[in-house]
Order: C-alpha cells, then sequence, then structure tokens
C-alpha cells in the first residue's frame, strides 16, 4: 500500500488554475521529489496535502484513509509532518523549547496557548525525545541557545528536528537546502537520504536538481500546475519536456 496517493488535485484560486488533475504516490520509505520551474504550482500540492489548502477537486489518502476533511493539525496527528522554504521559527525561543512545543501542540491534550503558560507542561518522555532527536541531528549541543544566535544552516536542523520530533511517517519537506552553503546542502542531502533509509517517506520540493539526483528514488516535475513527467530521477531529468520547462523562461 502506498503511504501517501494524491488523485487528480485540483486548485482554482478565482480564474487561476495553480494546479490541475494532479496524481502521484509516494511508498513506505520512499523519497519522491516534486519539482519544476518557479510557479508550476508545487507548494499548493505541498499545502493540499498538508491540510493548508482546500481543494477544488481530487483528493489525498493517506495510508489507504481519505484525509480531505480532516484539518491541518489532525493530519499532522496522523503522521504528516512539514517544513517550510521560510523559515518558521521563533527567535527569542531555546532549541529545545521549539521541540517541547511541537509536542505538546501534537499531544493536543490543552491548547497551546494553556501549554506555553504552564498549564500543559512537558512530559520527561518528551524532553527525553527531544533530546534523542538533537542527537540524531548533530545538534545537541545547541540544545538550550536561543535560536535567534543560530546560523541559518543551523536553524535549517532546528525546523527539521521540529518536524521529526512527532515520529511522523510522512515528511513535506520544502526548499530544506534553500539559504546553505555546498557544504550544508550536501549534509541536508546526506540527513534526508538516511531518514529515507529508515523508512520515512518524503516528499521533497527542491531546487537544487543535484541534491534530488542524490536523494529521491522518484521526481514529479510539474510545469503550469500540471505535472509533466514522474518516474526514476535520472530517467525524468533527461526528459525533453522537462529540459523545455525549465530553459523555457518560466523562471
Amino acid at each position: 500500500m502506498n503511504r501517501l496517493e494524491v488523485l487528480a488535485v485540483t486548485k482554482r484560486f478565482g480564474g487561476l488554475v495553480a494546479a490541475r488533475d494532479v496524481s502521484f504516490s509516494v511508498g513506505p520509505g520512499e523519497c519522491v521529489g516534486l519539482i519544476g520551474p518557479n510557479g508550476a504550482g508545487k507548494t499548493t500540492v505541498f499545502g493540499v496535502i498538508a491540510g493548508e489548502i482546500e481543494p477544488s477537486a481530487g483528493s489525498v489518502h493517506l495510508e489507504g484513509r481519505p484525509i480531505d476533511r480532516l484539518a491541518a493539525h489532525r493530519r499532522a496527528r496522523l503522521g504528516v509532518a512539514r517544513t517550510y522554504q521560510r523559515l518558521e521559527v521563533f527567535p527569542d525561543m531555546t532549541v529545545l523549547d521549539h521541540l517541547l512545543v511541537a509536542q505538546l501542540a501534537h499531544r493536543g491534550s490543552t491548547g497551546v496557548v494553556r501549554d506555553l503558560i504552564g498549564h500543559g507542561r512537558p512530559t520527561a518522555t518528551e524532553v527525553g525525545r527531544a533530546d534523542e532527536v538533537l542527537a540524531r541531528l548533530g545538534i545537541e549541543d545547541q540544545r538550550d541557545r536561543v535560536v535567534a544566535t543560530l546560523s541559518l544552516g543551523t536553524c535549517r536542523l532546528v525546523e527539521m528536528a521540529r518536524a521529526l520530533v512527532t515520529s511522523p511517517t510522512l515528511l513535506l519537506a520544502d526548499e530544506p537546502s534553500s539559504g546553505l552553503d555546498a557544504g550544508e546542502s550536501d549534509a541536508m542531502g546526506a540527513l534526508l537520504a538516511r531518514l529515507r533509509d529508515e523508512g520515512l517517506s518524503i516528499v521533497l520540493v527542491e531546487h537544487d536538481l543535484e541534491l534530488v539526483a542524490r536523494t529521491c528514488d522518484r521526481a514529479v516535475v510539474m510545469d503550469l500546475g500540471q505535472v509533466i513527467a514522474d518516474g526514476p530521477v535520472a530517467t525524468v531529468l533527461a526528459d525533453d519536456a522537462v529540459h523545455a520547462a525549465y530553459l523555457g523562461g518560466r523562471r
């Protein structure tokens, strides 16, 4: 059974069709690159999968179950996690606090606001889980630092740690190498490959095609809101239609 199935998803914003009849699947422990020029509709599809955007037509299934009627936080509790191209971190919070708040929100026993003012304190298990994930990503020495003092590369890892701390089965990674230097980008690709090999399913939106080639099992290429290619990365990147999309002046 596929872990994720995107089935004929279409999204219209007024007269603009941002995604049209988009379909693809992701198996357990598979990394699929969702690529294409700017404006291709990739971010819209990500939002539909995560529950942040309601599709105009089509559906999304997780582990064979339709999740179209579920809000984003309910999808997260079923195992969907996401990172963002634009960093979504809180500068005045510590690294550890980011992971604890993520777990409190995921637990959902009280409102996040109540959690933050002390009515839903993290358990020893949650603190231990946070420490485990930080060590796994090699940033345990940054545990008690305020995020505003960290480099962009480390902040990217903090955001990734926050996504992983809830033990997702599906990771939506949106441009995780954005703003990183070559060494940091290589390290991010190695991390994603390791997570995939450990059984995590990943949908990766990424403009760095070398990272996609190193990390992904398959690539789904979008252009002007539609899927124009789907298959093994090397095959897809050699496709004439894909070359035309990237070189046709729509970047």
